[in-house]
């Protein structure tokens, strides 16, 4: 078979014009919009690189799109989210380049002989099928990353809004009626001391200029005890009381409700924030390393948030539960996908039956959950006194506000827990 190895990869790459003029061809008559000018030079160079892998895998060994091509589908996946292009009709083009590419691959096959014919067909086919199935499993993936992505910023904006409102309006309105209330409270108790010292000046106790004389202090009403009213005495006092107590307790409670609305990224960025929560949390027993590979400002601003929070709980498990001797974060930032592990030495435990007693909302629920609406996949490999390994790739969609892969490449944080253990 190798002696046609040549031939028939030289035979296909001289056919691939043709295959994608039919293509272009087929999908204006099936009316897909992929053949429009705006989305056909993606669409080609797709179309080109999978004939190409075709191309390679009659000519050796091939297994897999490359890195790149796996960037360049993710790129198709977002850019068609953002154009409101349904999935299905990628699906329709795949289908649509099957049936173009294989007669022409079967031209190519005849120029080999005839008993070999057939394994030339599978080996393109195997190929097409495996080449489609990364490049649509990419960008599916990345479409629907954008959605969620969209999602999470319209629920974010729409937190801000509820968080601007509830400030503004009702904040205000709260504040407002308080400061009412402690000039009634100021109004009522100077109410009180003139109603006191009218009644004393009326009932002869007080008068300081009856006799010429100078008042004498022991007979000041608001120097006696016993004459000085209480205002809490008042029924009405006690109800004014109430409600400057009542608009008080709303009043926090509104701050404390805008401030859980508004959300709360890590100022000092990821790898920061966590180093800081291990120095606090973490007893002196154990030691801590933070590995960090890539650059923080390729993750967009909600997207390192939620990041920060499943690693975080992720650490939070590990120092309450494992009694670990020694915890490891590892992070890696690249432009299309993030990948985290956080491993620890300590006690380990049975996943499947945490996993079944923590569905109702613990710690693995929540880092679970959080990692599901990143679109990510999470998993955790443990078993008892064999210490933990949790490992989640996550998409990453915001490589366009990155910077270039740094040479160097690598920062690397490494710090001993020494601070005394917080509660956690």
């Amino acid at each position: 078979m190798s002696t046609y190895c040549t031939a028939v990869s030289e035979a296909l790459a001289a056919l691939e014009e043709s295959v994608i003029e039919d293509f272009r061809k087929t999908l204006r008559e099936r009316h897909n919009t992929l053949a429009e000018p705006l989305m056909w030079e993606e669409c080609r160079r797709q179309a080109r690189a999978i004939i190409d892998d075709i191309v390679q895998s009659l000519r050796q060994a091939w297994d897999h799109p490359d890195d790149k091509a796996i960037d360049l589908s993710t790129d198709v996946g977002t850019h068609r989210a953002e154009q409101g292009v349904n999935p299905a009709v990628s699906i329709q083009a795949c289908t649509a380049l099957f049936d173009v590419a294989l007669p022409y691959i079967r031209k190519a096959i005849a120029a080999a002989p005839a008993e070999q014919a057939e394994d030339f067909l599978a080996v393109a086919l195997h190929t097409f099928n495996r080449s489609v199935g990364h490049r649509v499993e990419a960008a599916l993936r990345a479409y629907h990353s954008f959605l969620l992505q969209q999602a999470g910023e319209a629920n974010c904006e729409m937190r801000r809004g509820m968080a601007r409102d509830i400030h503004d309006h009702v904040g205000n309105s709260l504040a407002t009626a308080m400061r009412c209330l402690e000039i009634a409270e100021a109004e009522a108790e100077a109410e009180a001391v003139a109603s006191a010292e009218a009644e004393a000046v009326t009932s002869g106790e007080a008068d300081p200029t009856a006799d010429g004389s100078a008042a004498d202090p022991s007979k000041d009403p608001s120097k006696d005890p016993s004459k000085t009213v209480d205002r809490r005495e008042s029924p009405a006092s006690r109800r004014l009381h109430a409600a400057y107590d009542a608009v008080q307790d709303a009043l926090g409670y509104t701050r404390t409700l805008v401030r859980g609305l508004r959300l709360r990224i890590p100022d000092t960025g990821i790898e920061s924030s966590l180093r800081d929560f291990m120095d606090s949390a973490a007893p002196e027993s154990t030691r801590f390393e933070i590995l960090v590979t890539g650059d923080e400002e390729w993750v967009g601003t909600e997207l390192r948030y939620e990041l920060f929070i499943a690693l975080r709980e992720c650490l939070r498990n590990a120092l309450a539960h494992a009694e670990a001797g020694a915890v490891t974060v590892e992070l890696d930032i690249a432009p299309h996908e993030i990948s985290a592990e956080v491993r620890d030495d300590g006690t380990g435990f049975d996943v499947w039956a945490v996993a079944a007693a923590d569905s109702a909302g613990g710690g693995l629920a929540s880092v679970r959950e959080r990692v599901r609406l990143m679109n990510g996949t999470v998993s955790w490999l443990s078993s008892p006194a064999e210490g933990t390994r949790v490992v989640f790739r996550v998409p990453n969609l915001r490589k366009e506000l990155g910077k270039d892969l740094r040479k160097d490449g690598h920062k690397d944080v490494r710090k001993d827990g020494r601070k005394a253990q917080a509660a956690v």
